[in-house]
Formats: C-alpha cells, sequence, structure tokens
C-alpha cells in the first residue's frame, strides 16, 4: 500500500504535459523481465512520481519511490522484475 506516493507509468502515445510541482518528479526506468520460456526481455518506460517528502529534499529518487516503482512493474508484468537503471528525469 502506497500511502506517501503515487507511481504511475506513462504511456508512449498520451501528451505529455509537464506541470511543474517540487514534489513531482519523471523517472526512465531499464530492465528486464522473463518470459514464458525464460528468456530475458529487456524493456524501458517512463514514471511519473509523487512524494510529498520530495519538495523538502535535495534527492531525486527516495526509497519509497524506488519500492512502489518496482512494485508496480512486478504488478505490470505478474512476475518478478529486475531494474538495470533509474534516471531521475526532474521535477514533471
Amino acid at each position: 500500500m502506497l500511502l506517501t506516493n503515487m507511481v504511475k507509468k506513462l504511456s508512449k502515445n498520451s501528451t505529455m504535459q509537464s506541470v511543474v510541482e517540487p514534489n513531482s518528479h519523471l523517472y526512465f526506468v531499464t530492465y528486464y523481465t522473463l518470459d514464458e520460456l525464460g528468456n530475458e526481455i529487456l524493456a524501458n518506460a517512463h514514471y511519473q512520481a509523487v512524494d510529498e517528502y520530495l519538495a523538502e529534499s535535495t534527492f531525486y529518487l527516495s526509497k519509497s519511490i524506488l519500492s512502489a516503482i518496482i512494485e508496480e512493474l512486478n504488478n505490470l508484468h505478474q512476475m518478478q522484475v529486475t531494474i538495470i537503471s533509474i534516471i531521475p528525469l526532474g521535477n514533471w
């Protein structure tokens, strides 16, 4: 259950209108998961995360946001996902 943050995947087809808020950040996530045959599948996605503590922090990635991104990816793929990199793209 996410109490202090919200993470959502941004679709490629959506018009991404930036609303700059100090507690809202955009991330580019590269990860891999396994298909039914056990082959690795490399993927990436943009995620928007909101955390009330980011407004008062100098960090762009909090532990709660990292946990929420991992949980969101695991739920999306219905299996464990391994994150390769998370690149903070700044306020969104």
